[in-house]
């Protein structure tokens, strides 16, 4: 383990169209409006070849940090054409701050939960709690009286285990993180 390393460690959406869910992604860098903190690179190696060792798909790429979700294709493919970025994330600008405030080096890992061509329905946003917690009773509820978004829900559902079964493999790999 690195010392005082931070870590983004959780789930993304594909920016890149090849990225399945379940696809782990190492950040090179992190692209806000406000710019553009990089990671550190022999960290990010690192990270990528012990990875790729046990298995993983791995891709390294740039991390869009956003303040809200993307749930479209559209809003996804607009967002990678603007920024390059193969993924986004809303934790990943958070983290590079408080790395840049300590000096400290940065990393990110993320594992795909939402590919590009997949529309998020609406219900995920009232579903998602801020903790990235699903609310079962929003769902229950929007299944019964929005019957059309349970596809979606579904595949989202399908998708999220898929991303984090990577990530706890990620998470057992020892001293990765």
């Amino acid at each position: 383990a690195h010392m005082g390393l931070t870590i983004s460690f959780g789930i993304c959406g594909g920016l890149d169209p090849s990225l399945r869910s379940g696809d782990v992604v190492i950040g090179t860098h992190v692209v806000t409006e406000e710019g553009t903190v990089t990671t550190d690179e022999s960290v990010a190696r690192e990270l990528a070849t012990r990875l790729r060792a046990a298995g993983e798909r791995v891709s390294l790429g740039v991390v869009a940090g956003v303040a809200a979700p993307v749930l479209t294709r559209a809003a996804k493919a607009e967002l990678r054409r603007a920024t390059k970025a193969s993924s986004v994330d809303m934790e990943s600008q958070i983290a590079a701050r408080f790395a840049a405030d300590r000096n400290a080096p940065f990393a990110i890992l993320r594992v795909v939960s939402d590919p590009a061509g997949r529309d998020l329905p609406p219900l995920v946003m009232k579903a998602v709690k801020s903790d990235g917690s699903v609310d079962f009773g929003v769902v229950a509820y929007g299944v019964m009286t929005s019957p059309t978004q349970t596809r979606g829900l579904l595949a989202g559902a399908r998708d999220s285990s898929a991303a984090f079964a990577a990530l706890r493999s990620c998470r057992r790999l020892p001293g990765l993180l």
